[in-house]
């Protein structure tokens, strides 16, 4: 995937990113920016989550804590 190419017009969507080990549950779209990515292991039981943040790939044993890093970050609004 190439930055360059994304603009306020690009938008990625979460199967986009499903691939042989992950599912694609949440795709979060920046402009000008690669999509941070939330994806939940297909063979571990119970799954581990994976958020991917650029260059970063952080792994969660929960959702919950996967989710929370996306909202501490400002990829996911809170609800008030």
């Amino acid at each position: 995937m190439r930055i360059m190419d994304i603009d306020k017009d690009t938008l990625f969507h979460p199967c986009d990113f499903t691939n042989g080990r992950y599912y694609g549950m949440s795709c979060y779209n920046r402009k000008n920016q690669s999509p941070v990515l939330l994806m939940m292991s297909k063979s571990s039981n119970p799954p581990h989550w994976l958020v991917v943040d650029g260059y970063k790939q952080m792994y969660y044993l929960n959702r919950a804590d996967a989710v929370d890093y996306c909202k501490r970050m400002g990829y996911v609004k809170s609800p008030r």
